[in-house]
Parts: C-alpha cells; sequence; structure tokens
C-alpha cells in the first residue's frame, strides 16, 4: 500500500443492516427504570407506537403500488381494446420504466 493508509468506517447501530428489536433491551429498561419508575411503560408503549407506524407506512405503500400497477395494466388493456398501438406502447413503457425507477430510487436512498 506503499504509503495509503486504510480508511476504518466507524459503523454505528444505524450503518448496520441488523433488523430493529421486537421488543427494547431489558438491560436498557432497567437503567430507564433507575432514572424514573415510569420510563420503562412509556419506553415500551412508544416502541409498540414505532413498530404500528411502521407497518401501517409499508401496507400503505404497498396498497398505493398495486393501484398503480392495476392502473397502467387497465390503460394497456384498454388501450389494446380500442385499437390504439402506439399509445399502448409509449403507456406501457413509461410506466414500466416508471415503476421500475420508482422502486431503484426506494432502494437505493
Amino acid at each position: 500500500m506503499h504509503g495509503r493508509k486504510k480508511l476504518q468506517k466507524k459503523t454505528s447501530q444505524s450503518d448496520t443492516d441488523t433488523p430493529p428489536a421486537v421488543v427494547p433491551n431489558p438491560e436498557l429498561l432497567e437503567a430507564y427504570g433507575r432514572v424514573s419508575p415510569d420510563l420503562p411503560a412509556l419506553v415500551v408503549k412508544e416502541w409498540g407506537h414505532r413498530h404500528r407506524r411502521s407497518f401501517i407506512y409499508a401496507t400503505t405503500s404497498l396498497v398505493g403500488g398495486i393501484l398503480v400497477a392495476c392502473g397502467l395494466i387497465g390503460g394497456f388493456v384498454y388501450l389494446t381494446i380500442e385499437g390504439h398501438a402506439t399509445d399502448e406502447r409509449l403507456l406501457l413503457g413509461s410506466g414500466v420504466l416508471g415503476i421500475i425507477g420508482s422502486f431503484l430510487a426506494a432502494r437505493f436512498n
């Protein structure tokens, strides 16, 4: 490596690919309990709300994607039935490329 130093990235909890825990760490809850007796219950309650919001967001996104895909397919079928070959190719091509672009943007951002 002749004079080059290896750069090592320090990883934090948000940098790792480990999924979030379903329940908070018991040792952490015990430490919160030493600070305030009501704090562990509030932490568990907020933890539940956070997971519920994540589930609602994921479900809403999935339903929205299904509706967009159904609209695209429905428009394609309608244009095919009506005999608009150029329009159906444009709709299918732009729609599919848009969906693929959205998936890639969501995945890599």
